[in-house]
């Protein structure tokens, strides 16, 4: 960790040892040449198993990129990255996405919403939408609900759906914002820019996401790396643009625009304002055309998966639930939630495979209700780290690194790509939890392989303990290493 952030502090070190200049340039052909192997395993039909076993094999000669010493850089190495990174990206765009089938419900919203129709009105399988079906329609995922992404990411859905050919158009929609978020790192980093390019545009889980599964994460990373980069500079109400902007293509702005406040009050007002404005055509997906549930509330309540420091929040949750119920008056195993009563009926509604009627409209099971209190208790505590961080009159980058990274830490699911969200401004700040973290979230796609055989989905609790704790054991190195350097700078 500390030869990644302190290797390169010194420009003046020079170092006479000829291999070490070879590092670099072995690590990038490594990289480059590993990547390209997993296009080519993908595009020959093998297991996803063995298409994430070269991924992870790419983070070892990475690993050089982040240990070369400062001398090896070339003047150009934002160049280079840029270079390798389109060149390893444009034969990953040729494969087929194995990894994940989003990119599927991306094309299918987009289609959607160029032939005229709202695509928060109506689920896939709904009869009003037949006519737009096709092959890529069966491969579309969770058919039954209404979409889950905001308007913003609607629109580059639909732009990219009338490029026609819409997989590879948003593949590429991917890539090329990967490519174009490498100089904003490069800048945010400032000094260390060239080590931090190369080892942003190189990452090989960022590579892998982008050019090979298409996911629209990266724009949302893009866009909160610009909004630090705002802060940084000391233009706010840009910053709040962007953070709100962040938000309308993943709710991850959300947690970003309270640190606008850094710099002004009034704009972090507007950015929060914005945030918010993608929830309501989410929370009101499907309601017009009587679908049983939105995707959204689906998500806040049923889905999980690869989640570590949320389970200790459900588990509070879970226990407050329990005191509560009896207290409510609601039979064994339920509890009488009147006030979030529009919400939970339609997340109850999502969880049962059979419509029916309930006895009480306001009455739900106590796992329902813990599950949901779990996840608005994790974000409290994410919006209040950031209003502290605000309080303490935080650096922007530190501060957004740390909102983001508890953000993913809290989250009752975290998929590989989500990790997007945060590389850019890990990188930029010389950080490791986070690129450590890009390594080992690829055990979340441990159940794929039986998953495309029995659509059985199997976590293996001991590699996600595994994951976390490799995460958080770098978390608290980091801690530790700043706890000490402040003790230093007091003495």
């Amino acid at each position: 960790m500390r030869a990644f952030r302190r290797s390169h502090l010194s420009s003046r070190v020079r170092t006479t040892d000829p291999l070490s200049f070879a590092v670099l340039p072995v690590a990038v052909v490594g990289v480059g040449l590993t990547m390209i192997g997993v296009a080519f395993v993908a595009a020959i039909g093998q297991r996803p198993s063995e298409v994430v076993l070269l991924i992870a094999a790419a983070f070892v000669p990475y690993a050089g990129i982040l240990t070369a010493p400062p001398a090896s850089f070339p003047a150009r190495s934002l160049a280079l990255a840029g270079l390798v990174a389109a060149l390893v990206g444009v034969v990953m765009i040729a494969a087929p996405p194995v990894l994940s089938d989003d990119i599927y419900r991306y094309v299918w919203d987009g289609r959607v919403l160029t032939h005229g129709i709202d695509p928060y009105r109506f689920a896939p399988d709904a009869p009003e939408l037949a006519h737009l079906r096709d092959a890529l329609w069966r491969k579309v995922n969770n058919p039954e609900l209404p979409t889950i992404y905001p308007p913003l990411a609607q629109a580059l859905f639909a732009l990219c759906d009338g490029l026609h050919h819409g997989p590879l158009m948003l593949k590429l929609l991917s890539l090329v914002v990967h490519l174009a978020t490498i100089p904003l790192v490069a800048r945010i980093a400032g000094a260390d820019g060239s080590r931090a390019s190369l080892a942003y545009a190189l990452n090989p889980l960022a590579l892998a996401e982008t050019a090979l599964s298409g996911h629209i994460d990266i724009v949302a990373g893009a866009l909160v790396a610009a909004c630090v980069a705002a802060l940084l500079a000391r233009r706010p109400w840009p910053a709040a643009f962007l953070a709100a902007c962040a938000s309308g293509v993943k709710l991850i702005g959300l947690a970003v625009a309270p640190l606008v406040a850094r710099r002004s009050r009034l704009a972090a007002v507007l950015a929060v304002v914005l945030a918010l404005a993608p929830l309501w055509p989410l929370a009101r997906a499907g309601e017009q055309s009587g679908a049983d549930a939105s995707g959204l509330a689906a998500y806040a309540t049923r889905w999980g998966g690869n989640a570590g420091p949320h389970l200790i929040v459900y588990a509070v949750a879970r226990g407050i639930v329990a005191i509560a119920a009896p207290l409510t008056g609601a039979p064994e195993g339920m509890i009488d939630l009147k006030i979030a009563r529009p919400l939970l009926e339609r997340a109850r509604a999502a969880t049962r495979k059979e419509k029916s009627a309930p006895t009480r409209r306001d009455r739900f099971p106590t796992e329902l209700a813990a599950s949901a209190l779990a996840r608005l208790m994790s974000f409290a505590l994410v919006i209040a780290l950031a209003m502290w961080l605000v309080r303490r009159k935080a650096d922007p980058l530190r501060a957004a690194r740390w909102v983001v990274l508890s953000a993913l830490l809290l989250s009752p699911q975290v998929h590989p790509w989500y990790l997007l969200w945060l590389l850019p401004i890990e990188i930029a700040s010389l950080h490791m939890a986070g690129v450590v973290w890009s390594a080992a979230v690829l055990v979340a796609y441990v159940p794929l392989d039986r998953w495309v055989i029995g659509r059985q989905w199997i976590e293996l609790p001991l590699a996600v303990v595994a994951e976390y704790a490799l995460v958080l054991a770098v978390v608290a190195l980091e801690g530790q290493e700043l706890v000490r350097s402040r003790l230093v700078a007091r003495s």
